[in-house]
């Protein structure tokens, strides 16, 4: 049993060690996101899907633009993975809205990730 046990596990490092930490938390959140636009979609939380959608976009294009002028800036190699991993966390941890001034509050926190 143990030795079963041993090797399933093993099995399992050996595909999660061919993924990188920054894919596969990506994923992770990718995933979250589609259930929490379905659950949405269905009425079962608050938040529209549009305004799931229109926060997003925003932090998305905020994250982005901050990541892009910081990478000029420093000189390094592009990693947009990092600033996606960033608007989907704060996709779930700030209120999706459709509201103007409230967007661009989203885009300044999104800036300030």
């Amino acid at each position: 049993m143990i030795g079963w046990l041993t090797a399933g596990w093993n099995r399992v490092f050996a595909v999660l060690g061919k993924v990188s930490m920054y894919r596969m938390v990506f994923l992770a959140l990718l995933g979250l996101t589609v259930v929490a636009f379905g659950v949405s979609f269905f009425g079962l939380v608050a938040p529209s899907p549009l305004e799931l959608l229109a926060t997003l976009a925003v932090l998305a294009v905020a994250c982005g633009i901050v990541d892009v002028v910081a990478h000029r800036i420093i000189g390094q190699s592009l990693r947009l993975e990092s600033s996606v991993i960033t608007a989907f966390i704060l996709l779930f941890v700030l209120r999706p809205t459709l509201e103007p001034v409230a967007l661009v509050g989203v885009a300044l926190a999104g800036a300030v990730a």
